[in-house]
């Protein structure tokens, strides 16, 4: 018997056990669970959308709301320092959702100091998922328990034990960490730890960027510009 042969009867043989169709199935459930979730902050997402003609208008009809509204687009549209600061904190919302390495990319691209760059995008960005936090936190461990029943405390044992390394991972890489971030809130998950493990990535990532700037902007974007 081959090596070959004799790994694809192991893996066969693993795959009639009981374990394996236990951990499959229980698997299949916790996705099912997330995908719940992840339908239910989408559901959030899109109602935003819908409301957003109301909130214009209701901006248009409190003028001092409205003042600082346009104070905060005013900003952004200038390109400032502060703008800068709008842009990542809210785009760090997941209902909103601007990727920061767009921003970051963006003001490196302007000419724009890359330490005052870092410094404010790691500040703005980490308070918007902290938001995303909060937001988790308000709804509460009993809503999501409704929706996740027993998978819950099995979720919130992983948070536990991993979610550090996610987090960071999260805030580094792209990914769905704005969402994430709810469940974290929902967990109850070591503030001191979450303001750490992301504050490390987002780090990471505005020095990544720093040293990817050039390529992204003389090979990357011009190639994804011609394509579209």
């Amino acid at each position: 018997m081959t090596f070959k042969e004799w790994v694809s009867n192991k893996f066969e043989a693993f795959k009639k056990s009981k374990f394996y169709a236990k951990s499959k199935e229980t698997t299949k459930k916790i996705a099912i669970k997330l995908g719940i979730i992840l339908l239910i902050l989408l559901a959030v997402y899109l109602l935003f959308l819908l409301v957003k003609p109301y909130l214009i208008q209701f901006l248009h009809n409190h003028p001092w709301i409205n003042a600082v509204y346009e104070h905060i687009v005013m900003q952004i549209t200038k390109k400032t320092y502060l703008g800068l600061f709008y842009a990542s904190f809210f785009g760090a919302i997941f209902f909103i959702t601007i990727p920061v390495e767009l921003i970051i990319i963006y003001y490196i691209s302007l000419g724009y100091n890359i330490i005052i760059i870092g410094l404010i995008t790691t500040v703005a960005s980490v308070l918007g998922l902290f938001v995303n936090y909060l937001i988790g936190l308000m709804l509460g461990k009993k809503i999501m328990k409704w929706i996740l029943k027993d998978t819950y405390d099995k979720i919130k044992v992983w948070n536990d034990k991993y979610g550090g390394f996610f987090i960071f991972a999260g805030s580094f890489l792209p990914s769905p960490i704005e969402i994430a971030c709810v469940i974290f809130g929902t967990t109850k998950y070591s503030i001191k730890k979450f303001f750490i493990y992301s504050t490390l990535g987002r780090i990471l990532k505005t020095v990544a960027l720093f040293f990817l700037a050039d390529w992204l902007l003389t090979k990357v974007i011009p190639f994804f510009t011609h394509i579209f």
